[in-house]
């Protein structure tokens, strides 16, 4: 498609393309982060035709991160791209904590592992819907969002963001990770699909849809446009 033809897609999911992986469940762990990273990376590895779950709680074990706070989508990019990521099923089971032996990279279990690995990944700052939009005409993305009681509570629907947010003892918003797969418009109202990782029983099976927004200056529904999104590369041979 050129950019015009592009710029008028009014619906597009990428669930449809058979690359977006199972929705799992995070727990009680701030281990959104994790979640998505895997995600993303499941997902390019399925664009290659390559459909495989990997470990989220190999990446718990092996990356920084704080226990209440989360840590970062791009570092889990970097484990991957430094070190590999193994299949979940060749990894010891979802705890939603880290395992003191399983966090050196020297560990046997670890060394003999088959790994997989990512080419790099792309961080972009991006100003509006619509540089959203144009990205997942092409891949899934990696975004955060204020997290709160409207967010827990959704059970389906458009969400139009957080009324009540939690915030930290020093009064910052707290923030949730998540990815957007896509988007749609229903009775004039535009949003974004987004894949979240709090279980198939949350919101529409596991899934969630944004209210996006055109007007200049803002940063959309929950504040999602306010920080820097990303996203995996992999060779062309996974």
């Amino acid at each position: 498609m050129d950019l015009l033809e592009r710029s008028q897609v009014l619906h597009h999911n990428l669930k449809d393309s058979g690359i977006i992986s199972d929705v799992k469940d995070q727990g009680n762990s701030a281990s959104c982060f994790a979640h998505v990273g895997v995600s993303l990376i499941e997902s390019v590895y399925a664009m290659k035709g390559v459909n495989m779950s990997f470990s989220v709680q190999n990446v718990l074990d092996k990356v920084k991160y704080n226990p209440e706070k989360g840590g970062k989508i791009i570092d889990v990019f970097d484990h991957a791209k430094n070190h590999g990521l193994c299949r979940e099923d060749a990894y010891r089971p979802y705890t939603e904590l880290k395992d003191g032996p399983s966090t050196s990279y020297k560990d046997k279990d670890w060394v003999q592992t088959k790994r997989y690995f990512i080419h790099d990944y792309n961080v972009v700052h991006v100003k509006n819907e619509d540089d959203i939009r144009n990205l997942l005409l092409d891949r899934p993305i990696g975004v955060r969002m204020i997290v709160g009681k409207d967010l827990f509570g959704y059970d389906g629907g458009i969400f139009r963001g957080e009324t009540s947010p939690s915030r930290t003892k020093k009064g910052k918003f707290k923030w949730h990770r998540i990815e957007l797969i896509g988007f749609g418009e229903e009775r004039g109202v535009r949003y974004f699909i987004a894949k979240n990782s709090w279980g198939k029983e949350w919101g529409e099976n596991g899934y969630m849809r944004i209210r996006s927004s055109r007007r200049p200056n803002t940063y959309g529904a929950s504040r999602i446009y306010e920080h820097p999104i990303s996203y995996p590369i992999l060779c062309p041979s996974p």
